[in-house]
C-alpha cells in the first residue's frame, strides 16, 4: 500500500485490497511488481 497507493489500500478490517479496476497503467506497473515481490503473505499475483 505504501509502494502503490493508487492501486492498493486497506479495508475496514485492515486487510489489503485492490482499489484499481481494470489493467494496471504502464506508469504503475513497476510499483505493482515491487508490491508482488515484497508481499509477506504472497497474496499478490500478477497475470
Amino acid at each position: 500500500m505504501d509502494i502503490a497507493p493508487d492501486v492498493f489500500d486497506c479495508d475496514e478490517l485492515g486487510f489489503g485490497v485492490v482499489t484499481l479496476s481494470g489493467p494496471v497503467p504502464p506508469a504503475l506497473e513497476q510499483a505493482v511488481r515491487r508490491c508482488a515481490a515484497n508481499c509477506p503473505e504472497n497474496a499478490i499475483s500478477l497475470r
